[in-house]
């Protein structure tokens, strides 16, 4: 039964003695005027309480529970596209909210929701799960009923989707239309929900030449020894109903560099300078775009500094850099997928060689000098290249 706020009485003692919820949910789809699809879900919970009003008493507590899993529909501006949906700086974030509370009889079923958000660099936008908390209270026993929750939310990413530029009150916008969608668990069933984001970006005043539509031809990248060539071929068309083809290109450099490239002095040698460990040193990466680039294609810049660590030579610290590339025209943004970023970094051994010809007068001083060379295997983009240092050691013998 379920209990009615006209007619509660006082409850001298009480205690909950068995509980339960439906095994099965019902799902029902609405779709607004606008396209927007809700999923609607209902199921009973139930408590069994007995206790002592006037007489004694035994009954069943039963509360209908709801849920709704909106879709998301939503337009915003941007400042760009490329600061927007860089991937480093995208993440995720999930929330309880309380949005109030209804009466139903003895029990308070509080309407709360679960809000999943997406971050982007400049703008974000957020799944509202919505759900019902019941909670008995007789004035003696307090207890949550049981109710199912929302699990499992998995993110299964985002879909760019470039159209035709807009004039919106004088001014021309470029659109593109950026699609997610979410997946999230109740009472074991997997529910799909949709966003559907409009990210309009200002490209000046409609009164003026402007980009309608850009789109890519071909890419490709082509290696060199220590650096990338990226290339691509756009086809742009005009507000003017020009369209036109062009070229583009730029240099991707991948450096690994010895902090210090002076002679090391070495006390105590006695062939016994081993690798130990390499380590990240953190505090000192740093990623930056670099300036003065024109005809749309950009590079950003990725520097980390690791250290390997020697038995008797100590630390030696390498800064090691790479480069990431991107075409912008303020419509079309494109990332190339074949870049230089660093990835991982793994000691790849080291070799040694005597120096003998023009240090004659160090060894008559009694020590030998030696060329080391150590090789770094760096993760470039989705390459693992060998790197090779070179350090100079004036190496002491143990007296």
């Amino acid at each position: 039964m379920s209990c009615s706020n006209k007619s509660l009485e006082e409850i001298i003692n009480s205690e909950v003695s068995d509980g339960g919820i439906d095994n099965t949910v019902l799902a029902t789809t609405s779709t607004d005027a606008n396209g927007l699809i809700t999923q609607s879900l209902s199921y009973k919970s139930w408590i069994k309480v007995k206790g002592q009003t006037k007489a004694d008493f035994e009954k069943t507590v039963t509360v209908n529970l709801t849920g709704e899993l909106p879709d998301v529909a939503q337009e915003l501006n941007v400042e760009s596209y490329v600061a927007s949906l860089e991937p480093r700086w995208m993440y995720t974030s999930q929330e309880k909210r309380v949005q109030g509370t209804h009466q139903d009889g003895y029990v308070t079923i509080t309407d709360s929701v679960l809000v999943y958000t997406v971050h982007h660099f400049n703008f974000d936008f957020s799944y509202n799960l919505m759900y019902e908390v019941p909670v008995y209270d007789d004035g003696v026993t307090r207890e949550v009923m049981p109710y199912y929750r929302y699990e499992n939310l998995v993110d299964k990413g985002y879909t760019l989707k470039q159209e035709d530029s807009r004039v919106i009150n004088g001014s021309a916008y470029a659109c593109n239309i950026y699609q997610h969608a979410l997946e999230v668990t109740f009472n074991g069933k997997v529910y799909t929900l949709h966003a559907n984001v409009t990210l309009l970006h200002e490209l000046g005043p409609a009164n003026k030449p402007f980009i309608v539509r850009s789109e890519i031809l071909q890419e490709g990248t082509t290696l060199f020894d220590d650096h990338v060539l990226a290339s691509i071929d756009i086809r742009t068309k005009w507000s003017t109903g020009e369209v036109n083809e062009n070229s583009y290109g730029i240099e991707l450099c991948e450096r690994v560099t010895p902090e210090y490239n002076t002679p090391f002095s070495v006390y105590n040698y006695n062939n016994n300078i081993e690798y130990e460990y390499l380590e990240d040193i953190p505090d000192e990466e740093d990623v930056y775009l670099l300036e003065g680039l024109d005809n749309h294609m950009r590079v950003i810049r990725y520097l980390k500094k690791v250290r390997i660590n020697f038995t008797l030579i100590g630390p030696l610290d390498v800064e090691i850099y790479g480069d990431e590339a991107y075409y912008d025209d303020g419509v079309l943004y494109h990332y190339f997928k074949s870049s230089n970023a660093v990835g991982s970094i793994e000691y790849g051994g080291d070799e040694w060689k005597l120096l003998n010809s023009g240090y004659d007068e160090y060894e008559k001083k009694g020590f030998e000098y030696y060329e080391m060379t150590y090789t770094l295997n760096v993760q470039f983009g989705s390459r693992i290249v060998p790197k090779k240092i070179r350090n100079e050691l004036c190496c002491w013998p143990i007296f």
